[in-house]
């Protein structure tokens, strides 16, 4: 498979335009024995509070020699050498090979807290062709840019959907910027008040995140026309081919993106933190 067709260059090629530092990034293509291809990025991500940070893409019928090969040399001191005292490792891949890629990290990097994450996160990724055409709103309802007017209502929500207890300024100052700085969209009653009964946003790493509709407004396909929606906005806007990360456990909105043909990919986190020297 070509680099670019990847999920891993799409997410690269996301992060380039979305927060990513491209002066201190570097992908690396590994090409095993049966063709195979491996990718590692290595970049400093400024969104995710400046943390440096190693990105390994591995096809999950890989032959395990190949695999600690690839990840032996991702790990290699001289990338190693770049990186500052805080290191976050992100995995792109199933679990199959987790154990033995956070064996050779704790080998590469001395005075480690390693905390490992399950795969409770998946990504999809559209199918590379043209987005969907946009449905048809039911009778009644219209779609529209969100505004910053919507932040309190949005933050609200979405801190009930990832279970925080209190909307924090952090929070509120990340809707601000999903709004303002990128594209978005709301779904609005024609007559009806100016607050949205469905929404979504674009992140800073140029996924779609933070859907949500409403419980009065469900079964209406509101979720699925504002995801198409976005879609085209954003490869419109940006020419890049956006991404979702959902929980595991969400049936809802798992059913949703592969009902509209999204590719499936697993995701497993492992965060190493090294004592400043």
């Amino acid at each position: 498979m070509h680099p670019e067709a990847s999920p891993l260059f799409r997410l690269v090629h996301s992060y380039f335009l979305h927060g990513w530092n491209p002066g201190k990034s570097l992908l690396e293509s590994y090409q095993d024995i049966s063709g195979k291809e491996f990718h590692a990025l290595y970049g400093y991500n400024e969104y995710e509070e400046k943390i440096e940070t190693v990105c390994l893409s591995i096809p999950d019928d890989s032959d395990l020699r190949e695999v600690e090969k690839f990840a032996r040399q991702a790990f290699r001191s001289e990338i190693r050498s770049e990186f500052s005292c805080r290191f976050l490792f992100f995995i792109c891949q199933s679990n199959s090979f987790h154990d033995l890629c956070v064996t050779l990290m704790k080998e590469s990097v001395k005075e480690t807290l390693v905390l490992l994450e399950p795969p409770f996160f998946i990504m999809y990724f559209p199918p590379p062709t043209a987005p969907q055409p946009d449905i048809g709103l039911p009778g009644g309802y219209f779609l529209a840019p969100l505004n910053t007017d919507h932040i309190n209502q949005i933050a609200y929500y979405w801190a009930k959907d990832i279970n925080k207890e209190t909307v924090t300024d952090e929070l509120l100052a990340t809707v601000r910027s999903n709004i303002s700085e990128r594209p978005s969209a709301g779904i609005y009653l024609e007559g009806g008040p100016e607050t949205p009964v469905a929404w979504s946003v674009c992140y800073s790493s140029g996924s779609i995140g933070s859907l949500h509709v409403l419980e009065d407004y469900r079964g209406k396909k509101l979720a699925r026309a504002l995801m198409r929606h976005l879609v085209r906005k954003i490869v419109d806007c940006h020419g890049i081919s956006p991404y979702v990360v959902v929980y595991a456990d969400n049936p809802v909105s798992n059913g949703l993106c592969i009902s509209e043909g999204w590719t499936k990919q697993p995701m497993c986190y492992t965060r190493m933190f090294k004592s400043c020297q």
